[in-house]
């Protein structure tokens, strides 16, 4: 064998290995685990929230306290809730444990909570007529809000957010935690 021979057969190897690994890690899935602390922070900086509905009263909700439970595929969070609403002398408020699932939007590169329902709801004012009705505004308020507001938008100029956006195939929450789940294999 040449001289020219005996260099260029550890070169065709070390590429045909650097291909060859290439190929296996670009096949594999890999995921990410993001614990109940880092979304807390997120959640923290969307918070407080108020608007007005129907020109009559106002709505403000603030406090969010993230709880990702085990067994379920569904994110809770308690939340502070105040109007503007007169009950008794007093503006009807009150506290909610609130709960959706995580829907990934590729083309956006954003997170949104959706198919939000109202666990629980506890009001300042007793009367049950009440409950049911802020229940269900409540319920329509947070589907709306999270619908048209991103809980998360991945930073496209960042590279690796914007490889993760072509590259993300799956958002669970599971054990407590939101298991994100990239590759680039079928």
């Amino acid at each position: 064998m040449s001289t020219r021979g005996k260099k260029i057969t550890p070169i065709l190897i070390v590429v045909a290995l650097i291909v060859l690994s290439a190929g296996y890690f670009l096949t594999r899935d890999y995921t990410v685990e993001i614990r109940q602390d880092q979304l807390q922070k997120v959640l923290d900086n969307q918070f407080p929230i108020s608007d007005t509905y129907l020109k009559v009263f106002t709505l403000t909700l603030a406090d969010p306290k993230l709880e990702l439970r085990r067994n379920t595929d569904r994110v809770f969070f308690s939340i502070r809730a105040q109007t503007n609403i007169p009950v008794d002398d007093e503006d009807l408020h009150g506290d909610a444990t609130v709960s959706g699932r995580i829907r990934y939007a590729p083309e956006e590169g954003a997170f949104y909570l959706a198919e939000i329902r109202v666990e629980r709801l506890h009001l300042s004012h007793k009367e049950e007529s009440y409950g049911a009705t802020m229940r269900l505004a409540l319920s329509v308020i947070l589907n709306q809000l999270f619908k048209d507001n991103p809980v998360y938008t991945l930073d496209l100029s960042d590279r690796a957010q914007s490889l993760a956006k072509r590259t993300i195939k799956n958002i669970t929450v599971t054990d407590g935690k939101v298991r994100i789940t990239v590759g680039l294999g079928k």
